[in-house]
């Protein structure tokens, strides 16, 4: 299953090569990825032109990733953990919140002056995991009053995680102000 996430990234620069940078992810569709993460930069330039350049960091961040069961009507409102469903329906979610670490390697081509295309791979190293359902109330007229549960997985389980893998793969678009 992909899912397509929208990524954008602020890079504050320390000097030529090196850059402090947060970066803020989401999923364009539907709520089901989401990640921040602060990292630390190198970029080096491989040609003569200042046309290629090779792109690493190391960074630390916090991620959420969603896989949905569906939504569900019902009649009567309810309470969960002090919140009152009470919209006729919500949406249920399994879970994974993580801190991780990320390493990432990359390669930009410079297209002019603002513009920057490149190709990155990106490893994710978990330092926590947390497993659980998500449970989410759909059509409440006041977005401020809609209830959003997160139910943490106390039951003992063979698997580890709802993620099947740590790798990911970026085209990017790099615009440079």
């Amino acid at each position: 299953h992909n899912v397509w996430v929208y990524d954008s990234e602020i890079e504050y620069p320390l000097d030529n090569q090196w850059g402090i940078s947060w970066s803020n992810s989401f999923s364009i569709k539907q709520k089901l990825y989401r990640s921040d993460i602060i990292t630390l930069d190198y970029h080096q330039d491989l040609s003569k032109r200042n046309r290629v350049y090779l792109n690493s960091s190391l960074g630390i961040g916090f991620r959420k990733l969603r896989t949905s069961h569906g939504s569900f009507p019902f009649k009567d409102p309810f309470k969960l953990k002090k919140k009152t469903f009470d919209s006729g329906e919500f949406s249920l979610y399994t879970e994974n919140r993580e801190l991780f670490i990320q390493p990432k390697l990359g390669i930009d081509f410079r297209l002019n002056g603002l513009f920057h295309l490149g190709i990155e791979t990106a490893y994710f190293i978990s330092l926590q995991n947390t497993n659980g359902l998500y449970t989410y109330e759909e059509d409440e007229f006041w977005i401020w009053n809609r209830a959003k549960i997160f139910q943490k997985n106390t039951i003992e389980t063979t698997g580890s995680s709802i993620i099947r893998n740590q790798f990911a793969i970026r085209l990017t678009l790099t615009f440079n102000y």
